[in-house]
């Protein structure tokens, strides 16, 4: 599996933008467009888990795509895509804030 994309920030409480897609990929690297199998986001060593929205997902056109996910408390975050028997991929840190920067210095 490969996390294709994926926000770096947001808001607690808040959709998370853009929205994460998951991949999965042949053992030459190719992305595989007939995969068919549902992926699962977890968070990564968060109990309980602080994420909302559909955490499971069946792929279209081999990518499955997470566009309601959000966190309900402020941290740092990351998720872990798995399905099945494929290599899961971890995704890069989410900073979860509880307000959104408006310009430098301001908020």
């Amino acid at each position: 599996l490969e996390i294709q994309a994926q926000p770096t920030s947001g808001i607690a409480g808040a959709a998370l933008a853009p929205a994460f897609a998951v991949i999965a990929r042949d053992a030459f690297g190719n992305a595989v467009p007939t995969f068919a199998d549902s992926v699962v986001l977890t968070v990564l060593g968060a109990q309980p888990p602080p994420l909302g929205g559909t955490t499971k997902r069946a792929p279209a056109s081999g990518t499955a795509t997470f566009d309601n996910l959000s966190f309900s408390l402020v941290g740092e975050y990351r998720l872990v895509a798995t399905s099945g028997t494929l290599q899961p991929d971890t995704s890069t840190a989410i900073t979860i804030d509880n307000h959104e920067t408006i310009g430098p210095g301001r908020t």
